[in-house]
């Protein structure tokens, strides 16, 4: 779901670079999802994240979602209908993180913010049943963390991504955690709609009712702070976006989603107002389907090489011991 752009350039660049500041180690952490997460599994794969399976009603049969098939549009022939997420067992999500425990690894599972799916208040559950059973010496390292992640689509896949590269590296549960809470802000996804957007439980409460009568589309942002959709702008969006005032005025989208393509075809009319190429991008997966069932074009913006090489030197940084004059200094006191 990747658009011709320079952004690409950077982004293959960090995906396939080492980090600076981080030496090559054996992974300390093991990086988990739930399979229900829009994620290609070629990425999975390439980058050993660890997968909860999870059971569906696809357009009404059950279906077993795994890490050789998750939401990711790559996974169906063609994209269905409907797909109801059946809740996890507290049990085998309990199972499951404690055979990851046993076999010495920390644990991280990224899981989607509350609002947009429930899972994440049973991999917490999950995660405080563990820890009550651990020793008091053992709980206190954190071997288990559960990162709640406020960003759906192109955002959430890359931020999945960035988490398990630094594990490959050797970053401690402790170091990955403050990376996804300085990466995750930085992540900045638009969404073109049509009169509905997305559906109204996702929505900020004060744009919950009534957003259809403004305008033929809509562009959407979801907010850090809520968690929620929040509508940024209506009427004919698709010529704002590029215009010398719109947000891709002096950047390109570093990734293109869609569900619908008939939304793209609009965005390329404002793409060509302003004398830009037309964007060519496969569809989406059902996470888009599931919070944008009338269709959505997302493009995403995400961070280059040398914004996120400067936090991961920051947190390196943050963490090297200090040196023994300087320790010595401080204990008579220091400055």
């Amino acid at each position: 779901m990747i658009a011709s752009t320079q952004a690409d350039v950077r982004q293959a660049a960090f995906l396939a670079a080492k980090p600076a500041g981080i030496s090559l180690a054996s992974p300390q952490v093991a990086v988990v999802v739930d399979a229900a997460s829009e994620l290609d599994p070629a990425l999975i794969a390439q980058h050993t994240i660890q997968v909860l399976p999870r059971e569906a009603l696809i357009d009404g049969k059950p279906t077993t979602l795994d890490a050789g098939r998750t939401l990711h549009a790559s996974c169906w022939q063609s994209l269905p209908r409907r797909c109801v997420l059946q809740p996890h067992a507290f049990g085998a999500l309990a199972q499951y993180y404690s055979a990851l425990l046993a076999s010495g690894m920390h644990v991280l599972a990224l899981v989607p913010s509350a609002q947009i799916n429930y899972v994440s208040q049973q991999s917490r559950a999950a995660r405080s049943i563990l820890l009550a059973g651990l020793p008091q010496t053992a709980s206190a390292t954190l071997p288990l963390a559960v990162y709640e992640v406020g960003i759906v689509g192109a955002s959430f896949a890359f931020l999945v991504e960035a988490a398990a590269r630094g594990a490959a590296q050797g970053m401690t549960l402790t170091q990955l955690l403050t990376f996804l809470d300085r990466l995750q802000p930085t992540l900045q996804s638009f969404y073109l709609t049509g009169l509905q957007g997305p559906i109204a439980a996702l929505r900020h409460p004060t744009r919950a009712s009534g957003v259809a009568r403004f305008g033929i589309q809509q562009l959407w942002e979801l907010d850090h702070s809520s968690r929620r959709f929040v509508c940024r702008a209506r009427g004919t969006i698709a010529a704002q976006l590029f215009a010398p005032d719109g947000p891709f005025a002096a950047a390109e989208a570093s990734q293109v989603s869609v569900y619908k393509s008939r939304l793209l075809d609009h965005v390329n009319l404002g793409r060509a107002a302003a004398q830009r190429p037309a964007l060519i991008a496969p569809p989406g997966g059902l996470g888009l389907m599931q919070s944008f069932p009338s269709g959505c074009v997302e493009l995403a913006l995400l961070p280059d090489d040398n914004h996120i090489n400067y936090i991961l030197d920051v947190i390196q940084r943050i963490d090297r011991p200090a040196s023994p004059r300087l320790r010595g200094i401080l204990a008579k006191g220091g400055f």
